[in-house]
């Protein structure tokens, strides 16, 4: 049986007319780490707080541990859930020291099992020298690794973690992301982390589940979503892509476009029904000989990559089709405004969506 069980959970608001989350249901395994991924208002923060207590479900159940914390007939307190929470603003006392914030709540251990606590757990975050600190006289990063380090402190059963990185800048968000999965890890922590960041899902993540008005649109591991997103909105939120109209062939490995035929990465099981494909960016790759062609409408140098906007032609009838496709080229190749290109396409990156 799963670590943690949720089966159909729900939540609805009397002033709204549609559930905030409908019937959500998902198993997660002890030491495996979560992030429940969506937009602003999908319902991922509500769910957390349902799980954490501090929202009562509108129907549903929760189990935790093999133990039930909620169904129609229980309830458990927030504060017999085993549950740890790491707020979006780390929610440290300012009037406490560093040690004090990561024990605050083991009422408890003694005073020597408290100060004992402290140690390992600011030794795991590599702060134990600031103990004696404010949390004022630290970086956000290291208020973050307290934060983490005080959820961690009473062994929980879980770890709930609401959009953590939101006010971290870019460069410091980049590590974060690294330092707080490999805590997590060297923890053994099971974690479920909120946020509407696909980096940050990508980063952290065993397995990403995307929302959008309070349901669960697809459940995978990072690399299986985005290389086989399952429709049209997980395809578009959890990275860049271009989204083509197509007919399969009699062979269902292949499919026709305006731009011409584009191989399927897999034998689909329906023939001759409108699909739609969606082909990342970086499935392009420019060649003088390439089977699809166009004209370069736009050039978006992003410093690492450049994003070229594409007027597509048509392969076969070579005319303008009155599309345009999204392609990612390395930063040290030139690119002219005007300039006609070819290109092909690699499979491994085009899924079929529904």
């Amino acid at each position: 049986m799963a670590f943690l069980h949720i089966h159909n959970l729900s939540k609805s608001y009397a002033l709204k007319d549609n559930p905030s989350v409908a019937n959500v249901s998902l198993d997660i395994n002890k030491g495996e780490i979560v992030s429940l991924l969506g937009p602003s208002g999908c319902g991922k923060t509500t769910t957390l707080r349902m799980i954490a207590g501090f929202e009562r479900p509108s129907s549903g159940s929760i189990r935790l541990n093999d133990n039930v914390i909620f169904d129609s007939d229980h309830s458990t307190p927030i504060e017999s859930r085993g549950i740890g929470m790491v707020f979006q603003d780390y929610a440290l006392f300012p009037h406490l020291t560093i040690e004090r914030n990561v024990v605050f709540g083991l009422t408890k251990m003694s005073r020597l099992q408290r100060k004992e606590r402290a140690k390992e757990m600011l030794d795991l975050i590599g702060l134990a020298e600031y103990a004696k600190m404010f949390p004022h006289e630290l970086s956000g990063g290291q208020q973050q690794r307290v934060a983490l380090a005080r959820a961690l402190a009473p062994n929980p059963h879980l770890i709930l973690l609401d959009e953590p990185f939101s006010n971290l800048d870019a460069s410091l968000r980049d590590q974060m992301r690294q330092e707080i999965a490999t805590l997590l890890k060297r923890h053994g922590t099971t974690a479920i982390f909120v946020t509407h960041d696909q980096k940050d899902a990508f980063a952290i993540s065993d397995r990403v589940v995307v929302m959008d008005h309070g349901v669960i649109q697809q459940i995978a591991k990072p690399r299986e979503l985005y290389k086989q997103p399952i429709n049209q909105f997980v395809a578009q939120f959890v990275g860049k892509t271009n989204i083509i109209s197509a007919t399969l062939k009699t062979d269902l490995k292949h499919a026709d476009t305006k731009l011409g035929v584009i191989c399927l990465p897999e034998k689909q099981s329906t023939s001759n029904w409108p699909i739609q494909l969606s082909i990342r960016p970086e499935a392009c790759t420019i060649n003088e000989a390439g089977q699809y062609h166009g004209e370069i409408k736009h050039v978006n140098f992003a410093g690492e990559y450049q994003e070229v906007t594409v007027s597509l032609k048509s392969s076969e009838l070579e005319q303008d089709v009155k599309e345009f496709m999204l392609i990612r080229v390395a930063a040290t190749v030139d690119l002219v405004v005007g300039q006609p290109l070819s290109f092909d396409i690699e499979t491994d990156l085009v899924s079929v969506i529904q």
